[in-house]
Parts: structure tokens; sequence; C-alpha cells
């Protein structure tokens, strides 16, 4: 029996797994990587697409099951308070390191006086 036949056998539940589908590269990368693994270990899932603040709400209700990505910037409040009600888990980490940033091209300078200052 190979690995691969030896886990889909301990798999918990037949039931898929919904993993949360955004709008960015980095975040459909990081889900599908999870979704992999998830189905090398026996498990079935399913991609959902889904918007990212009310993400956490099929979280509580349990409509959706696992978030691979939060951005500190935009969701920190929203995922504090989904995991205040108890129903939601922040398990930590992806190891990954964003870097938020604005830029813009050369040719602006001439357009727009004062950048790169926000305000002008």
């Amino acid at each position: 029996m190979s690995p691969c036949q030896s886990a889909a056998r301990r798999a918990e539940s037949s039931d898929p797994i919904k993993l949360t589908l955004h709008d960015w590269t980095g975040q459909l990368i990081t889900t599908n990587l999870m979704g992999e693994v998830l189905k090398k270990a026996g498990y079935k899932v399913e991609y959902v697409q889904a918007d990212y603040l009310a993400q956490f709400a099929g979280l509580e209700t349990g409509d959706l099951h696992v978030a691979m990505e939060m951005w500190e910037t935009t969701g920190r409040d929203a995922m504090d308070a989904a995991t205040a009600t108890g129903k939601v888990e922040n398990i930590g980490p992806t190891g990954m390191k964003a870097k938020e940033e604005w830029w813009f091209p050369e040719y602006m300078k001439e357009k727009c006086p004062g950048l790169p200052n926000w305000e002008a």
C-alpha cells in the first residue's frame, strides 16, 4: 500500500474541506498548495470564491473551513472579531513575509509634482 493510499484511509471525514479563494496570486498559490496537501492526506477539497472580509462570517458559520492568508492592514479587525466568537481559530503564520508598499513609474514625477509625498 502506498503512503497516499494509507493516508486516504485515515481521513477523518469524507466531507469536503472548503478553502477560500481570493483575488490575488499569493493567496491562490498558498490555497492550492494547502489543497494538494489535504488531498494527499486523503481529504476531499472544495475551493470557494469568497469575498475577503465576508469570509470571516463564512468561517464562523462553518460554511467555509480554511482561509490561507489574511493581511494585517486590511483584515486584522475582522479576524480578531471572528476569533473572539470562539468559532474561528487562528492557527498561525504561513511563514511568508509580505511587503506592502506604494510605487509609481518615474514619468509620474513630471505629471504629479511633489511625488513621492502621498499628499501630492
